[in-house]
């Protein structure tokens, strides 16, 4: 009899114990949720501690701070709207798009895409303007990288830009820089012509015109110019009684004297 009351004790010891240790850990679990819970409450309401930004060259990080200055100066986290945020950054014609978001050292990271010009575009009141390979127009501004860029010339119409014609100039902009990089520092300048609803290219050294036709075949007609520019037209072959080369036929220039 008392071996069983022994043995009856043991295991309600064993059970009390676990009991004690069940609950010691629901305690455990509950203080760390509340901790959480605070702890969230005490971030959301902090200041932010500093910008991080990225993925801009053309834009300063100061630029960028004074877009969105008067959505995060003095305002706790959970006041700031991340998403207006990137609105706000995408206001300005050179960033086309940007990742906004908070890390858990109450750091704001700001991942900026950027347009890049590729051509320089005149307007209706003879001022330059940038324009990217989207047909995007971005105001002008000094930078190194954009000294040599094309001109296009007489793209807009009643005030407005014609998007066909500066599309297709963008075509032989892009032919000139990624398919023949060579033509960098050869043509200074792509005319259309709304009558004929065709292109005029000019040589850069000799201001020499060139009638370049549709956009169809770009890369055959700018390898062509390239060939006969390179045996024929280079500074000390120039012929100045050349007054005009014609691009526009199949496996043929026409040269105008």
């Amino acid at each position: 009899m008392e071996e069983a009351d022994s043995l009856y004790s043991k295991v309600a010891a064993i059970k009390k114990s676990k009991t004690k240790s069940v609950l010691s850990l629901i305690l455990l679990l509950s203080l760390i949720a509340l901790l959480s819970v605070f702890s969230i409450k005490w971030y959301k309401i902090q200041a932010i501690q500093n910008i991080k930004i990225s993925g801009n060259t053309i834009l300063t990080n100061s630029e960028i701070n004074n877009i969105i200055s008067s959505e995060i100066i003095n305002v706790p986290q959970e006041g700031i709207n991340l998403f207006q945020i990137k609105e706000k950054l995408k206001s300005n014609p050179y960033i086309a798009d940007a990742d906004v978001w908070f890390n858990s050292k109450g750091i704001l990271g700001i991942e900026i895409t950027e347009r890049f010009p590729v051509a320089i575009v005149i307007n209706p009141r003879g001022e330059t303007e940038f324009v990217d390979k989207y047909g995007t127009i971005i105001p002008y501004r000094l930078y190194k990288e954009f000294s040599d860029l094309p001109i296009i010339t007489n793209v807009y119409f009643n005030g407005k830009v014609n998007n066909g014609a500066l599309l297709g100039a963008l075509l032989i902009v892009d032919g000139m820089q990624n398919t023949m990089p060579q033509y960098n520092n050869l043509i200074s300048e792509i005319r259309y012509d709304n009558k004929n609803r065709s292109y005029e290219l000019h040589l850069a050294d000799s201001n020499l015109p060139i009638l370049f036709g549709r956009t169809d075949n770009v890369a055959d007609k700018l390898e062509k110019l390239y060939t006969y520019w390179k045996t024929h037209l280079s500074t000390e072959m120039f012929n100045l009684k050349i007054q005009r080369l014609d691009v526009r036929w199949n496996d043929m220039i026409i040269v105008s004297y």
